[in-house]
């Protein structure tokens, strides 16, 4: 490479403008159709069973909207900033919120779940989908577990 082709491709003191293109699924088209696709979506999206090999009689699906917060990374839950559609990431279309998570920043759900009676001498096991790196869970103010 050419001396003044390296130096023209670093564009010293410019930002490259990156193209704002939404991150599409079929699950978008699904939402444009309209109709009963549509209202599905926003009930509760993908309220199948994930797993159809190993089927449980009781379960709850927590897909839908929870509320959710960007911070600093290792600081206290900020509040509630808006509304995030599960299991949609936070950059997609369909979540409602078209933002990335930036280095030292953590992304906070928060969801109140009710209607769980759970047996005496039974347990409640909570799967998540997709946790990119961290995950730390709470429950009514308890910090259950986490995963790395």
């Amino acid at each position: 490479m050419r001396v003044l082709d390296a130096v023209k491709s670093l564009q010293l003191g410019k930002k490259k403008e990156r193209a704002g293109v939404p991150l599409r699924t079929v699950w978008s088209e699904k939402a444009e159709e309209g109709g009963n696709a549509a209202a599905e979506l926003q009930a509760i999206p993908l309220p199948e069973y994930p797993r159809p090999q190993l089927v449980r009689r009781t379960w709850k699906n927590l897909n839908g909207l929870w509320d959710y917060a960007f911070g600093k990374a290792k600081e206290e839950y900020p509040g509630a900033q808006g509304k995030i559609m599960v299991p949609y990431s936070p950059e997609s279309e369909l979540s409602g919120v078209g933002r990335v998570l930036q280095p030292g920043e953590a992304l906070w759900y928060e969801k109140e779940v009710g209607g769980l009676d759970v047996p005496v001498g039974c347990r409640v096991l909570l799967h998540f989908g997709a946790v990119d790196e961290r995950c730390i869970v709470w429950w009514n103010g308890e910090r259950l577990g986490k995963h790395r």
